[in-house]
C-alpha cells in the first residue's frame, strides 16, 4: 500500500542525518512515487525544507507541474526546474531528479526528461532541518494525494536507473550503490520504516492508500 495526505496537516519526518545532504558539493538522486488530483495547489512530495533552513524538495506546484529545487539555506534558489507534464493526473507517476552542484539538475517523469538546469545561484548549506515527506516541516506546502517509495542518493544516477525505476526496480537494488536514504512507505507501520538508517518516519495523521506504485517488493530480492 501507501500513504495518502489530506492537504492540511498529515505529513511524516524521518528525522536528521548528514547523510540527508548529499547536495553539498557533490551529486545526489531523488526518486518519489505519487498519486493525485490537485489543482492549482502546491504541495511538497518529499524533501528537507523549514523557514529559513533549505535545502531541497520534490513537489508539484500550482501550474500542476513537477519541481526539483536545491536551494540555499535563506531559501534562494542554487538550481531549480519545472516540468512540462501534468502531474496530477489520479494515476502513479515516478518523479525523480538527478545533479551536480553547481553544474546541473535535471528531472524526470516516468523515465523521460522533463528538462534540466544548469545555470547555480549562491551556494546550498547543510542544514539540521528534518527530512520529510507530504509537507514541509513546519506543515507548509501540504500535498494531498498518495506518496511512496522515496529514496535518495549521493550519487548521480544515469538515465538508465532512473529508467529502470519508472518501470518498477527496487530503489535498494537498481544501482548497485544502496540510496542513503529508503523508505518505500507502505501505510503498515507506525512509524514508516527507513531501511538504511535509524530515522524510521514519525506520522502526523496520514491514512493507509488502497494502493501501491507498481514497485518490485525487497522480498523479491531476498
Amino acid at each position: 500500500m501507501a500513504r495518502n495526505f489530506d492537504g492540511i496537516n498529515d505529513k511524516i519526518l524521518y528525522g536528521d542525518s548528514d547523510s540527508f545532504s548529499p547536495f553539498v558539493a557533490s551529486t545526489n538522486s531523488m526518486s518519489v512515487w505519487q498519486k493525485n488530483t490537485m489543482t492549482g495547489v502546491q504541495g511538497e512530495f518529499f524533501g528537507k525544507t523549514a523557514s529559513g533552513a533549505w535545502e531541497y524538495q520534490l513537489e508539484q506546484i500550482g501550474s500542476n507541474v513537477f519541481r526539483s529545487e536545491w536551494l540555499t539555506v535563506a531559501g534562494s534558489q542554487h538550481l531549480g526546474i519545472t516540468g512540462a507534464t501534468a502531474s496530477n493526473t489520479g494515476v502513479w507517476l515516478n518523479c525523480s531528479d538527478v545533479g551536480t552542484h553547481g553544474t546541473k539538475l535535471e528531472i524526470f517523469i516516468d523515465g523521460s526528461s522533463e528538462g534540466s538546469d544548469t545555470t547555480a545561484g549562491a551556494d546550498m548549506g547543510n542544514t539540521t532541518t528534518v527530512l520529510s515527506v507530504g509537507a514541509r516541516v513546519d506543515g507548509g506546502l501540504a500535498f494531498a494525494g498518495d506518496l511512496a517509495e522515496c529514496a535518495l542518493w549521493d550519487i548521480a544516477l544515469p538515465t538508465s536507473h532512473i529508467s529502470a525505476l519508472a518501470r518498477g526496480a527496487n530503489p535498494l537494488f537498481v544501482s548497485g550503490i544502496k540510496p542513503v536514504f529508503y523508505s518505500p512507505v507502505w501505510g503498515n507501520e507506525s512509524p514508516e520504516l527507513e531501511y538504511i538508517g535509524t530515522t524510521d518516519g514519525t506520522l502526523t495523521d496520514t491514512t493507509k492508500s488502497t494502493s501501491h506504485p507498481p514497485v518490485e517488493m525487497i522480498e523479491n530480492y531476498l
